[in-house]
């Protein structure tokens, strides 16, 4: 699961560049709404993984909230 994780990281960093991490929150988002939990777990963690990977001078971002 982890290398899942990390290609699925390294395509929306290769895709959108440094909107790579709020296009995989819209993606939580959208297996939320879906509900969708197996996935909204998934892409929580690519968006870990890229946060890892983009922002390791700012800090970590804010992850969604929960509702």
């Amino acid at each position: 699961m982890r290398k899942a994780i990390q290609e699925r990281a390294q395509k929306l960093i290769c895709d959108h560049g440094s909107a790579a991490y709020e296009k995989a929150q819209e993606a939580v988002r959208a297996a939320r709404r879906h509900r969708n939990g197996r996935l909204e777990r998934f892409l929580v963690k690519v968006a870990c993984e890229i946060d890892r990977r983009t922002a390791p001078d700012l800090g970590h971002r804010a992850l969604i909230e929960e509702n």
